[in-house]
């Protein structure tokens, strides 16, 4: 019995050395995707438009884009707070989902999609004003 439970001691601390390993590796690889996310939302709607539009892929740098994204965050409270609980990374694409909240306390479900830390994609719903 106590052969069976030693076993199974090392047997459960090499699962959580290995879950915690995969799971650090995750939160490292997507560290520069989730900060470019979290720039990009926390900018952008506080106004800061020109330091957020450098995040953008480059098809996305266009005049007519920069101004859609402008009208977007128009009138927006600004979000203090993003976190994103979904990581999904292939290969250079790098998809978010989360939440973003504002200090008076509304929050927003986020949908990012990166390219290589370029914003491809984003939802913001519903936008705090």
């Amino acid at each position: 019995m106590k052969k069976f439970l030693k076993i199974s001691a090392i047997v459960v601390g090499v699962l959580v050395v290995i879950g915690v390993t995969v799971y650090a590796g995750i939160m490292y690889a997507s560290s520069g995707a989730r900060s470019v996310a979290r720039d990009f939302i926390m900018l952008s709607s506080s106004g800061q438009n020109d330091q957020a539009n450098v995040m953008l892929h480059q098809s996305l740098q266009t005049d007519e884009a920069i101004q859609k994204v402008a009208a977007i965050f128009d009138g927006v409270d600004p979000y203090t707070d993003v976190s994103f609980a979904s990581i999904n990374m292939e290969g250079g694409s790098t998809s978010l989902v989360g939440t973003a909240e504002t200090a008076g306390g509304c929050a927003s479900k986020v949908e990012m999609e990166l390219v290589e830390n370029q914003i491809i994609f984003f939802n913001i719903n519903p936008l705090c004003r």
